[in-house]
């Protein structure tokens, strides 16, 4: 997968979104403000089973990866999940704190 490929999946995602609300004021009207050129980052599933992987960040909350939190999408699982840089881990990446079936849940759950 290239960035390309997660920009169409994205695209696809937010036609679905019918309602956002969360604590960092995005909603559906302002969501394309945050929305980001999908890069990837090593990132901590933190199920206590899996290694970390390679997930796509396609939204940051703030001007930084490394501050606040990301949206990334897991394509080895396709799913969702709300991620924040963690300098101590192992892994030297992120870990993810929710995850979610879809772009709006993980948006909801931000």
């Amino acid at each position: 997968m290239n960035a390309a490929d997660i920009k169409r999946i994205v695209a696809r995602e937010l036609a679905k979104i019918e309602h956002v609300e969360n604590a960092h004021g995005i909603n559906r009207e302002n969501v394309h403000k945050f929305l980001v050129e999908p890069f990837a980052v090593i990132t901590d599933p933190d199920d206590t089973t899996s290694a970390p992987r390679e997930m796509w960040v396609v939204l940051q909350g703030r001007g930084s990866a490394e501050q606040g939190y990301v949206i990334v999408y897991d394509p080895q699982e396709n799913s969702w999940g709300v991620a924040e840089f963690d300098p101590n881990s192992t892994h030297r990446g992120f870990t993810q704190v929710v995850s979610a079936p879809s772009l709006g849940g993980a948006l909801n759950g931000m």
